[in-house]
């Protein structure tokens, strides 16, 4: 009895052979369809924006390596402040020496990818600040990082952010949102 209550079919995975490059995420404007959210605000097919500011599709960054989808889909965001805060609950994977970017597992095995900046591993850490390390059990809100807007684009560098599922082959209906959002908001949905 207890088998036939809890028994659930895994639902049947259809790969293409589209590359990522040649997938793009749907964006969605409204949030109408969003999947609904529970009694902490989140879901668990729900990536949140880690950082306030205007995000737009992952297409639109001007480094070839984000917007070819190389790296995974996602969505780019123009900052409005200096912090970046966990998208979802989960593990930090990877605070990268330079501690320009941070790699995360979250729900549903996702794997993300948070890159601050372009060409920002070249400041070797200058202007970053590590809240977290590589192995840290995190929830979704809780400050990563801070960088220095000013002290970033003083050295010519753009402080556009990615934010990628890297595994986002395994989420073949991963839909992005675009527009202004605050750290919080949902930002992606992983079908």
């Amino acid at each position: 009895m207890i088998t036939w209550f809890t028994y659930k079919d895994e639902p049947d995975r259809k790969r293409t052979d589209a590359t990522p490059a040649q997938k793009e995420p749907v964006l969605q404007d409204e949030r109408s369809d969003a999947p609904t959210a529970g009694a902490d605000g989140l879901t668990k097919n729900v990536i949140v924006a880690p950082i306030r500011g205007e995000a737009k599709p992952l297409s639109e960054c001007k480094d070839e390596v984000f917007n070819s989808g190389v790296m995974g889909q996602g969505v780019v965001i123009e900052p409005e402040e200096g912090r970046v805060y966990a998208p979802c609950d989960g593990e930090i994977t990877n605070l990268f020496e330079t501690l320009h970017a941070i790699g995360m597992s979250g729900p549903e095995n996702t794997d993300l990818l948070i890159h601050v900046g372009m060409d920002t591993v070249g400041l070797n850490g200058q202007g970053f600040t590590a809240h977290v390390k590589t192995g840290d059990k995190v929830k979704a809100g809780q400050l990563l990082l801070e960088f220095d807007m000013d002290f970033i684009r003083s050295k010519g560098l753009p402080v556009t952010t990615p934010v990628v599922v890297t595994n986002s082959d395994d989420y073949p209906g991963l839909t992005v949102h675009a527009g202004n959002v605050n750290h919080g908001d949902a930002l992606i949905y992983l079908r």
